[in-house]
This record gives structure tokens, sequence and C-alpha cells, in this order.
């Protein structure tokens, strides 16, 4: 099968379709690199897996897990600072849904977290983000086109 195709079998698994036959270690392989191992999991799918198939699948949610967990933890921490600052962003895209939407957040894997904040705020946002150890990243930012700016800390 093609890549194309078995993300589209992926797909139908997790929409409670048939695996029409696909290989096992091909749909764990694209649950994983397209991080919806913990949705696969929950499937019918997950419960025909060979024994070492079901074990990848269970490491990658745990790890996807934890991950969520410290995401979680940190977004709670700029928030903190910020509400102290007089500064009330509005959480925004993956870590909203991952907390409205779904049964438990760590079925939302998400690698960052948005922030909409008023552009008054936006120096004083920085502020507390270089306080909080964070540094801007490499990507494009501004203020007239583009508004957005990133900042990562590792």
């Amino acid at each position: 099968m093609t890549p194309q195709s078995l993300v589209f079998a992926l797909g139908a698994i997790l929409d409670g379709g048939s695996d029409a036959g696909c290989d096992p270690g091909a749909i764990v392989a694209q649950a994983i690199r397209h991080r919806v191992a913990a949705l696969l999991a929950r499937t019918p799918f997950a419960a025909t897996l060979d024994a070492g198939l079901a074990a990848a699948l269970a490491e990658d949610v745990r790890l996807t897990g934890v991950h969520g967990a410290l995401l979680d933890r940190e977004l709670d921490r700029v928030l903190r600072e910020l509400a102290a600052r007089g500064i009330h962003p509005l959480v925004t895209k993956g870590a909203h849904l991952a907390h409205v939407l779904y049964d438990s957040p760590h079925l939302r894997p998400r690698v960052d977290t948005d922030l909409l904040i008023h552009s008054a705020d936006r120096q004083a946002m920085t502020d507390v983000l270089t306080a909080l150890g964070y540094a801007p990243s490499a990507a494009t930012s501004g203020a007239v086109i583009y508004g957005e700016f990133n900042f990562q800390r590792t």
C-alpha cells in the first residue's frame, strides 16, 4: 500500500470502519507518525494487535500522555505569571480543543500552545516569556501583515 492509502485506511479505522486487510504494523506506524496513536488505541482494531505492536502502541500513548501533561503544566505556569501581570490571553486551537472536545487532553496531541493577546500586551507578553526562560524562535514574526510572534523554551 502507498503511504496515502495507509493514511486513508487509518482514518477509516479511527472512524469505526474496517482495516480492509491492511498490515497492522503499517497502520500502527502511521498512527504514531501522525500522532493519533492514542485514538487508535481506543478502537476495536487495537485489540487485534499482536503483543509487540500492542506494546509499541501503548508506549507511544504513554509518551504522548506524559508530553501533554508537561505542556499543560507549563501552560499553567505561563498563564499564572501572565495573570499576575494583568495579561489574560485567550488559549486557542490545540490546547483549547484538547480540554474542551476530547475525553482526555492527550487524545489531542500538540507541540505548541497558541495564545491570543491584545496588541497592547505584546511587549509585556515578551517580557513575561523572557523572564520565564523563553526566547524568540527563528520563525517569521511581525505586527502589520503577520501579527504572530513565536517564543520557545528548550
